[in-house]
């Protein structure tokens, strides 16, 4: 595995941890430095995996295949997709 690779498993990994500890006590705050990380890690995955292009969310397959996430590839277009229908409904109203 790659430096790239190992960075974006360290960086998914890391994501699986906070989510473990909200989950564990949803009323405990988060401290500056786990608020800066997972805006760090957002920040990869809005510009990395699943990009706003001229209006739509797009998944892009090649980065994702790249960084060894190809079996989980169904989960970012559902992802993409329900971010889609967000967007619609708010340009409805």
């Amino acid at each position: 595995m790659n430096s790239t690779n190992m960075d974006s498993e360290n960086t998914v990994n890391q994501t699986k941890e906070q989510e473990d500890k909200l989950a564990e006590n949803s009323s405990e705050e988060l401290s500056q430095d786990e608020i800066d990380e997972l805006a760090k890690q957002l920040e990869e995955f809005f510009t990395k995996y699943i990009v706003l292009e001229n209006g739509s969310f797009v998944v892009k397959d090649d980065a994702i295949i790249a960084d060894g996430y190809g079996d989980r590839m169904e989960d970012f277009h559902k992802a993409a997709k329900g971010f889609n229908v967000a967007i619609e409904k708010q340009h409805k109203h």
